[in-house]
Parts: structure tokens; sequence; C-alpha cells
């Protein structure tokens, strides 16, 4: 496939923002199609998802597995089964605010979410890692320990309209900088288009 090059090209987050929420289209559907296309002769590979005309596309890293539903999209990376990636979708019941309360109910969660037998548990708290328009965000950074190795967890919530996003990354944290930094330019290759090109190529 080549790319239209009057493709809108945003980060995947604005093109959520954009294509699904101010359509009142509910929980993002994140069930996803792999595609292929070429550039400048190198092949590539990318996600597509959406509702209706509107689809977002994002770029899969070579050897990079996923597997998706309606309410989640799942990243397996070849270099550990212990790394795992993940973006989940869901209706918005109430508009959040990142008060004091609601930010120590989301570090309980995120701790919640670690193997109960974890020990040495730590957290840190960010800010609006990803901003939005005047859409704020929170990360929670878990850091464990589970047996003889040491693990990360980072964790960020962002509520659009419609949908409330939630991006996950953890891997051992010898491989947690690397592996997060990848997944973000995963997230950040993000696109939209209404429709691909008559004449694309696949």
């Amino acid at each position: 496939m080549i790319k239209n090059p009057a493709l809108n090209r945003f980060a995947i987050l604005g093109s959520l923002l954009t294509s699904f929420s101010a359509s009142c289209l509910g929980a993002v559907n994140l069930t996803a199609t792999p595609r292929e296309y070429s550039a400048e002769g190198v092949n590539y590979r990318e996600l597509v998802f959406g509702d209706g005309e509107r689809k977002v596309f994002v770029e899969l890293p070579a050897k990079w597995g996923f597997r998706s539903s309606p309410a989640k999209l799942e990243f397996t990376a070849p270099e550990s089964r212990f790394i795992s990636a993940s973006i989940e979708s869901a209706a918005v019941v109430a508009p959040r605010l990142f008060d004091a309360a609601t930010v120590e109910g989301l570090v309980a969660k995120s701790v919640a979410e670690i193997p109960s037998s974890a020990t040495r548990v730590t957290t840190e708290t960010r800010a609006n890692p990803v901003l939005i328009g005047d859409r704020e965000s929170l990360e929670v950074l878990v850091t464990y320990r589970l047996g003889d190795a040491t693990y990360q967890r980072s964790t960020i919530f962002l509520d659009l309209p419609e949908s409330q996003l939630t991006f996950r990354f953890s891997a051992p944290k010898e491989q947690f900088d690397v592996g997060n930094k990848l997944f973000r330019r995963v997230i950040l290759s993000g696109h939209w288009s209404e429709a691909h090109p008559a004449n694309a190529e696949t």
C-alpha cells in the first residue's frame, strides 16, 4: 500500500479525539486488522482500527505481534515474554478530574494490577504526560520486585469526550526504558483517514 500524501497525520491520541470522540461514537473500537505498505523501497506493517468510515492507522514494529478485541489492543515483543504493551478503551461514565482523590485511586488501581507476591513496591506519578487541548492525563509508574528480578509498569490514563483510554507498558527494569520508548513511538505513529485511495497497493 502506498500512503496517500494528503493523509492527515496526527499523534494517535489527537486522531482518536478528532475521529471518534468528537463524533460521539462512544468507546473507541480497537479491533485491529494488519496491513502492509511500501515506502522508499522499505516494507512496513501497520494496524488499522476504528468505526465506520474513519480509521486509525498505527505502525507495528518488525517482529512485533498483536491481538485485539473491541476494548483492548495488545502488543507482543520478540525480545522477552515478560514485555507487554496494550491500549484499552472504555466508554466515559463520568468525566474524571485528576485531583488528589482520583490520583490516589488510580495509584491504588495500578498497584492492585501487579502480582500479589510482588515486594519492594514503589510508585511515581506524572501529571499530563500527554496533552490534547484541555484534556488532562496521568501516568502512574510502578516499580516492584518479583523473585530475583525488578519490573516496571507505566500506565497512562486519558479521558476523551466519549472514551477513557488506558496505555500500559511493562517490562523487566533493564529493558523498560528502551521498550517503553518504542511503544511510545508506536502510539505517536498514528494517523487517521476517512478512506484509503482506490489505487492504494497492498
